[in-house]
């Protein structure tokens, strides 16, 4: 493939989306960066294009701009951005149309290079090694993808762009380096960056339509959840035939995020600072953030892929943190717990069933063969048990340092969000670590 003559990035045309009007976290915004300076470098020849990362795959919840994301770094770069999706293709028929279509696409992006070339919703190609009544046709899809994957990597110019809400539910052969370099999580966005949303949206006018102040009420929302709020303040103000105003924002964010009474929030706030000090005194790294957002509150933590007997026992406690602390602090639990309770649940079944880090058990149980919920009597006694001995290390932990819980939680209320680096100067206010037990 021949570069382009041109020794500089072309100007996008004025009507297609760039990065400067969008929002992108900084991990996401660093690859773009890179991409567009190396893009640029290997037109004018500075650089081979084996040695550019040209590849990522962006994964995180619906409606945080992976596909806005390809098509304004494509708008920034001036190149072309040729697009399709498994449901694309799907759409053609049986198998062989949808290969068809597939190779297509890959064929129309390695004629259009340099450009970048998006696949949307890469879990629903499905996971080979997982029985289904239609193996063979996941077979044959994927390896189909991957064949035009190594087409398209091997081709000079083409920057691919793989999005998925569902990383797990993705072929491993899909993901590894060479196929896609960079894995990227689009969250949905924190305080500055719902911020910055709200500013690209409003422009000039969010400083005195108060947006700043509105901001950490959307907490826990999406990008597109955040843009579809402007939307409706500005319907409000057309209908009242006036200018948009703050109480056309703030009327717009109650209706995704209505005001919670203080009491709830409390909890909430309590319930979120449990798991942190828990957490903490057990010797896990600090979460990425501790959140209230409008939806309730998130202690920002994913639990590693690998992990001995000790650190799962460890986020066992840790998972239990938060309910711990409503009832030692409150008197009763609420119904916050259920998604806790459910990751406790399916982390002591690994433990005990899949890890081999129970007493006596080395039989291993798939948890995808369904088997959770129709277990006999005596294997949820042992669940439960387990659960229960991971409860008490935390209640021990949380009636320890009770002070601490509360002056997390009051740092909670005042912020709305806490990063990693202000939750550890609370944190480290506190008395000494307690052994997690076995």
């Amino acid at each position: 493939m021949s570069k382009l003559s041109d020794a500089s990035v072309a100007a996008p045309p004025s009507n297609r989306m760039t990065l400067q009007q969008i929002h992108l976290p900084l991990t996401a915004a660093t690859f773009c960066d890179g991409v567009l300076t190396d893009l640029q470098d290997w037109q004018i020849g500075k650089v081979s294009w084996s040695e550019v990362p040209c590849s990522a795959l962006l994964y995180g919840p619906p409606g945080n701009g992976k596909t806005s994301l390809a098509a304004a770094l494509a708008g920034s770069a001036g190149i072309p951005l040729v697009s399709t999706s498994y449901a694309d293709c799907q759409r053609a028929g049986h198998q062989g149309d949808f290969l068809r279509v597939l190779s297509d696409k890959v064929t129309e992006a390695i004629s259009s290079a340099p450009c970048v070339f998006f696949l949307d919703e890469l879990d629903s190609f499905g996971l080979r090694n997982k029985p289904t009544r239609n193996s063979d046709y996941i077979v044959g899809v994927v390896n189909g993808l991957l064949e035009h994957l190594s087409r398209l990597n091997d081709t000079p110019g083409v920057i691919v762009i793989g999005a998925t809400n569902h990383p797990h539910l993705v072929d491993p052969a899909i993901l590894r380096p060479g196929r896609f370099d960079a894995k990227i999580h689009l969250g949905n966005p924190d305080c500055a960056g719902i911020l910055r949303i709200m500013e690209i949206e409003l422009g000039a006018n969010a400083k005195e339509l108060s947006a700043a102040d509105i901001a950490s009420r959307l907490l826990g929302v999406s990008g597109a959840q955040v843009s579809a709020v402007i939307r409706d303040a500005r319907e409000k103000a057309r209908r009242s035939g006036n200018p948009m105003r703050p109480e056309h924002l703030s009327s717009a964010v109650d209706h995704i995020a209505p005001q919670r009474p203080p009491e709830l929030l409390r909890r909430i706030a309590i319930h979120e600072a449990g798991h942190a000090v828990v957490g903490h005194r057990l010797g896990l790294p600090p979460p990425r953030h501790l959140q209230l957002t409008a939806f309730g509150g998130e202690y920002g933590y994913a639990i590693p892929d690998t992990l001995t007997e000790r650190t799962a026992q460890d986020h066992l406690a840790t998972l239990l943190g938060g309910r711990t602390a409503e009832i030692v602090l409150l008197g009763n639990c609420s119904s916050g717990a259920d998604s806790d309770l459910a990751e406790a649940t399916q982390l002591a079944f690994s433990m005990r069933y899949r890890w081999g880090m129970r007493h006596n058990t080395m039989i291993s149980i798939s948890q995808d063969a369904g088997l959770l919920p129709n277990l006999p009597s005596t294997a949820v006694q042992k669940l439960n048990a387990d659960l229960r001995r991971a409860g008490t290390v935390s209640k021990k932990i949380i009636k320890d340092n009770r002070a601490l819980v509360h002056r997390v939680a009051d740092g909670l209320l005042q912020e709305t969000e806490l990063n990693g680096k202000d939750l550890l100067r609370i944190l480290h206010s506190g008395p000494r670590s307690v052994d997690s037990g076995a």
